[in-house]
């Protein structure tokens, strides 16, 4: 199993999770929010948790946010079905649909059907889209040195929290290990 994040330990093994791993499926990566389960029985598929952990940047607090993980669930299914319903994308299934891809204890079970999609494994591009309305965080500490964020000059004079004239694309590489470092938004468009 890959950790990807610094997860407190109280917080790694989820009543859901071991309930998962009972029914004798495989931990592949645990990451600040989800959890990533094989499905043996279907190859290129895979079982996706969202969980009620909170983040913040590479640090998982000590506590939940009641129904987190449900509402990002929901939202990804919106996303995918009623915005880029026209572009091929990952999911394959949600909601009970997912039940036919689960081990016959797990069917029916309305806490997983509420969390779970499965989806199509793929090969990820190892970049994560951030979209900046305002400066702060690792944007800010980029600004202070040189005025730039991910190679967009900003205007002089900004502070933390900012409001930008526009948004601002500034991607980050996703880190196996530590924090993820900008990169130069022309070069990953």
């Amino acid at each position: 199993m890959i950790m990807s994040a610094n997860i407190p330990k109280k917080f790694i093994m989820t009543d859901l999770v071991k309930t998962l791993l009972k029914a004798g499926l495989a931990l592949l990566h645990q990451g600040k929010v989800r959890d990533t389960f094989v499905l043996s029985d279907f190859p290129g598929l895979l079982l996706v948790v969202a969980s009620d952990r909170i983040s913040i940047f590479d640090f998982v607090l000590p506590a939940y946010v009641k129904n987190k993980g449900k509402v990002l669930t929901a939202m990804t299914v919106f996303w995918l079905t009623k915005v880029f319903y026209n572009v091929e994308n990952h999911l394959v299934a949600h909601g009970p649909a997912i039940d036919e891809y689960l081990p016959a204890e797990l069917r029916g079970n309305p806490e997983l059907q509420s969390r779970a999609l499965i989806i199509k494994e793929l090969d990820m591009l190892d970049k994560e889209c951030i979209v900046r309305g305002y400066l702060t965080g690792t944007g800010w500490k980029a600004y202070q040195k040189d005025g730039k964020v991910c190679g967009i000059k900003l205007p002089e004079g900004l502070h933390d929290g900012s409001e930008l004239p526009d948004p601002i694309f500034t991607p980050t590489d996703k880190a196996k290990i530590g924090h993820d470092q900008h990169l130069d938004a022309a070069d990953v468009v």
